[in-house]
């Protein structure tokens, strides 16, 4: 059985980097399709995109066309279990929304989904896999197992997030009470180097978990203790989408982000087998 959209759903909003108002609607797609993006007639399937994560989100390229910041949304839909969906966006971004899952996963829901013939196409982890960045620090991994699951441990010493650790076996029940409700975040200190470099542009406190010296500004305050590891764990679920199927494996990640979520997959394409 495979899982598509009940309907078409439209999803309004700012980007966070760009802060230009955009959307996104996402249709149902007939079974077999995975996750293919539109633009106008041409429409591509999200394994075949050129790729980036060096920006603070993970960017796509389709030929000409461009689409920044999809963890978000990605997450949303593979968290929920969708396998067929077609994404056509309008603008430059995906929708920040609430800075997290939540209202992505909200409309979801209230949308519906519709089975449909077809047994899922798992994409499974054969053999242990990692990555690590050139000074050894940042690391992403795989492993076999039988389920998907994501360990991820971010490490902020001398800032109120401090270093956090935390394991989630995805599905959609755990996906939207552990993952999805979990906000973006940066530092205080780093927005003004952020705006400098044009990102962040529609970044709010209300849009995203900013930390000063003494915890989230503008009186946040944390929908869980752990919210920033877990934030990290979502973004690695819309980074994995992009392999284009759903997954069996254990994945880690350690100091990483979208730069190293990104290369995982890439290494991942040439260490799969069905199951």
């Amino acid at each position: 059985m495979r899982l598509t959209l009940k309907n078409p759903i439209r999803f309004d909003g700012v980007g966070l980097h760009s802060g230009e108002r955009t959307s996104v609607q996402l249709l149902p797609a007939p079974s077999g399709t995975g996750y293919q993006v539109r633009f106008g007639s041409e429409a591509f399937q999200i394994s075949h995109a050129q790729r980036s994560g060096d920006g603070r989100g993970t960017v796509l390229s389709f030929g000409s066309h461009r689409l920044m910041t999809v963890e978000h949304m990605l997450a949303s839909l593979r968290g929920l279990g969708v396998d067929d969906v077609i994404i056509c966006p309008d603008g430059i971004e995906a929708p920040l929304l609430d800075g997290g899952g939540l209202e992505y996963c909200q409309g979801l829901a209230q949308n519906g989904f519709a089975e449909q013939s077809g047994d899922r196409d798992f994409f499974c982890v054969a053999a242990p896999v990692a990555v690590q960045s050139p000074d050894g620090r940042k690391v992403t991994a795989a492993l076999p197992d039988d389920a998907f699951r994501i360990t991820y441990t971010i490490d902020y010493s001398g800032t109120p997030i401090g270093t956090q650790t935390a394991t989630v076996t995805v599905a959609p029940e755990t996906f939207i009470r552990e993952l999805a409700q979990c906000r973006t975040f940066c530092l205080e200190a780093e927005v003004e180097a952020m705006r400098a470099a044009g990102l962040g542009l529609g970044g709010t406190v209300d849009t995203a978990l900013v930390v000063g010296s003494e915890g989230p500004l503008g009186g946040n305050e944390l929908r869980c203790s752990d919210e920033y590891v877990r934030h990290k764990m979502f973004d690695f679920v819309g980074d994995l989408t992009l392999i284009g199927r759903p997954l069996k494996g254990h994945f880690i990640g350690i100091r990483a982000g979208h730069a190293m979520h990104l290369k995982l997959v890439d290494r991942l394409g040439r260490c799969a087998e069905k199951c």
